[in-house]
């Protein structure tokens, strides 16, 4: 679903420092291709609004966005409609067709669903909220969350955090945790990560920015066990002139551990997304300029 993320130099000019300086004033929609692969070994259970539920092991997404924005206090307030949606998941045995009916109940429901965020000065979204799916009784309550809870998984890509100063000529890093570590749950994650980038140079008239970080965190439910050793990495490039990412790819992982910190050699935690602006021509941008949307 996305191209394996490394994070290299790739030849291009020398690093120069930004204008990295966020701007989602935009009246006009700014329109992304988003995709999103989400690998849960301990399972995820996603419900259906009638009594059927399925567990799944791996969860992707691919969806269409049409994002307007504007200033809200020294942030701002963007909101995304969902123009096309796409999701899958897989689990074991007798569960993926279950999996497959919530699947394509999720699908229905995202129709005519919007994407409400309001985003820090620096980029880094602070609230996502899910609206026009229903959430009327208990269960389908409980539905629009997990809803939420994946397309905040999906928004990932959006949330690098730009520098301080506008600028970027030294490393910086990001504010906060990067929601990109955030594990797959209802409940939120708690822990500590250390995640910082650095300009490495330019494709075309966009900056190109890497980054990497690691860290420690656990669901809100468990602090001990089950806790994951994390670790990430980033790619972006960044158009001064719009103001906005151009193209974005984060992946992390991790490795669960046990109550005493030792690391299990069970499967890996995974996320990966990338997002890339959709061009008038059709076209998508990627990590190295414009291309065809396959």
């Amino acid at each position: 679903m996305m191209p394996a993320l490394l994070v290299l130099a790739l030849g291009f000019d020398e690093a120069a420092a930004g204008p990295l300086t966020v701007d989602w004033n935009k009246a006009q929609p700014v329109r992304y291709h988003v995709e999103m692969m989400i690998n849960t070994p301990r399972g995820f259970r996603y419900l259906a609004t009638k009594n059927m539920d399925g567990r799944a092991l791996q969860t992707g997404v691919a969806t269409d966005l049409s994002c307007t924005g504007a200033a809200l206090g020294k942030g701002w307030k963007v909101m995304c409609k969902i123009d096309s949606f796409a999701i899958e998941a897989r689990g074991d045995g007798d569960d993926q067709p279950r999996l497959d009916v919530v699947m394509a109940e999720y699908t229905a429901l995202m129709k005519d669903a919007r994407v409400e965020m309001e985003l820090k000065a620096d980029g880094t979204i602070r609230v996502l909220d899910l609206e026009g799916v229903n959430k009327g009784i208990d269960r389908q309550t409980d539905i629009a969350e997990q809803l939420r809870q994946i397309m905040r998984r999906t928004m990932a890509p959006l949330s690098l955090s730009m520098p301080k100063d506008g600028e970027g000529a030294k490393p910086w890093k990001h504010a906060g945790m990067p929601m990109f570590y955030e594990l797959h749950t209802m409940v939120g994650t708690t822990g500590g990560v250390a995640h910082g980038y650095k300009v490495d140079g330019k494709v075309g008239d966009t900056v190109f920015i890497v980054g990497q970080g690691k860290g420690n965190v656990s669901s809100q439910l468990s602090t001990q066990v089950g806790a994951y050793q994390m670790s990430g990495a980033t790619q972006a490039r960044f158009d001064p002139t719009l103001g906005l990412l151009a193209y974005s790819e984060v992946a992390t992982t991790g490795n669960p551990g046990n109550s005493l910190g030792q690391v299990s050699t069970g499967q890996l935690y995974g996320l990966s997304g990338w997002m890339g602006r959709l061009n008038d021509d059709g076209t998508v941008e990627g990590l190295e300029g414009p291309r065809a949307l396959k």
